[in-house]
């Protein structure tokens, strides 16, 4: 079938939908990863929604990465929405 419709995404679109699937990974996101690849910190690009979600229980963070939890999971569609509009 041909296609019917195309969507063009922005970085910012792309990066938030990088963000959203790998999070749902059991192996997170690692820092050096999403630098290596969107040329950003995401330690400062996402700093309130980290530091936030860490407190909730929701998120866990190392050095190199961080995963949902097991409470994050319950909620991991809620909690990826939360990455795609930085």
């Amino acid at each position: 079938l041909p296609v019917a419709d195309v969507e063009h995404l922005t970085k910012e679109q792309r990066r938030g939908e990088w963000v959203m699937l790998r999070l749902r990974l059991a192996e997170g996101i690692a820092f050096d990863d999403y630098t290596a690849r969107w040329g950003h910190n995401a330690r400062e690009v996402y700093s309130d929604q980290l530091d936030r979600l860490h407190k909730l229980g929701l998120l866990k963070a190392t050095q190199e990465r961080f995963v949902l939890s097991d409470a994050g999971l319950a909620v991991a569609d809620a909690i990826a929405a939360e990455f795609l509009h930085v």
